[in-house]
């Protein structure tokens, strides 16, 4: 049940709206409060003046505010939730739960769209754009959004189901790629390491994309640990062979340090399944597990166990051979043995669930 705070009005005048471009509202405690009014500038559409009017604000630092954006539109407006980072927990809360009482008394605007926005850059004209282009990529029929969103609910942080009872085999349905908006570059980068000329790929996001943070060369054997980014989350994607090299298998890690922003957190948890979904049946990697992890020390057992995994692939390819000879009567005979599994550290991962 969505709460709402005991406000039945926006105190402030709203004037003229036909001239205006732009409304602060503030909330304190649990009061809604007109603050400041921006014109439009003259000769000015949308696109020049968003920034312009936000420029004439005065934009806090430490607690949340309400931004309202008049379009080129007659009575058509933007929503900004600008809560920044800096906040108080308690703030950032009130100002989430506040936001359905603003639409609610807006009712006279016609409010057709409303961004939760937590950076000074991303409340700028280029932050409202890429906010656009994530939804385009990202357009579905209400059904496969209805659909997208019991799989997010199927991956997230509790048990697939009642104890008791079998988990849904739900999979994902509509366009592949549309689950998983991306940069442009970040499409050459994984066919890149499909074709084994990188080691890994590592992945991030950046206003709701997903964006390229590096390619790491096959011949290169830097640590993980050294070039995964350590103060926001991330996905690395690592090739190896087995089978003689004959065969690429593939290892996906979404590493969340503990001191992400929490819109960071949010946003590359509700994409991780669809992502190695994307891996999977769009560029059909061989993706074998995929695990998460918090702590970059924790990408050192994960290597070895790679490395550990090629070695028992090959030592065990060579043990067919040599048991081949040896019942074709060589004087060859089997000499060598499986490597034991390093013990690693117990619980230092986890590894997801992920669609076929």
């Amino acid at each position: 049940m969505v709460q709402r705070f005991n406000i039945t009005a926006i105190d402030g005048d709203f004037g003229d709206v036909d001239a205006v471009r732009l409304y602060r509202i503030d909330l304190d405690k649990e009061t809604l409060t007109l603050t400041q009014t921006v014109p439009k500038t003259d000769g000015a559409n949308f696109a020049s003046d968003f920034d312009t009017a936000l420029t004439a604000v005065s934009v806090p630092d430490d607690h949340p505010v309400f931004f309202l954006i008049q379009t080129d539109t007659r009575n058509e407006f933007i929503l900004l939730n600008y809560v920044p980072d800096a906040s108080p927990v308690s703030l950032k809360m009130q100002a989430a739960l506040a936001q359905p009482t603003v639409k609610h008394l807006l009712a006279r605007f016609s409010v057709i769209d409303a961004l939760h926005i937590t950076t000074r850059e991303e409340l700028s004209y280029a932050g409202y754009e890429a906010h656009v282009r994530s939804k385009s990529a990202n357009a579905m029929s209400a059904d496969e959004l209805r659909l997208q969103e019991l799989d997010r609910a199927v991956a997230a942080e509790m048990p697939r189901a009642l104890p008791g009872m079998a988990a849904p085999d739900r999979k994902f349905t509509g366009s592949v790629a549309s689950l998983v908006p991306m940069e442009d570059d970040v499409r050459p980068a994984i066919d890149a390491l499909a074709a084994g000329d990188a080691r890994h790929v590592i992945l991030g996001t950046n206003n709701e994309l997903v964006s390229h943070v590096a390619t790491v060369a096959a011949d290169d054997t830097t640590k993980l640990a050294e070039l995964v980014p350590g103060s926001s989350p991330s996905y690395t994607i690592t090739r190896y062979l087995v089978g003689g090299g004959a065969q690429p298998k593939y290892e996906f890690v979404y590493c969340c340090p503990d001191g992400s922003r929490v819109k960071d957190r949010m946003v590359t948890s509700m994409m991780k399944r669809a992502l190695v979904h994307y891996l999977k049946n769009e560029v059909h990697l061989d993706v074998v597990h995929a695990h998460e992890i918090s702590d970059l020390d924790d990408f050192a057992d994960l290597e070895a166990d790679w490395t550990h995994a090629a070695e028992a692939a090959a030592t065990e390819q060579e043990g067919e051979g040599d048991a081949q000879l040896a019942a074709a009567g060589s004087s060859h005979a089997a000499n060598t043995f499986k490597k034991p599994r390093r013990p690693g550290r117990p619980g230092a991962t986890r590894v997801l669930p992920h669609p076929e």
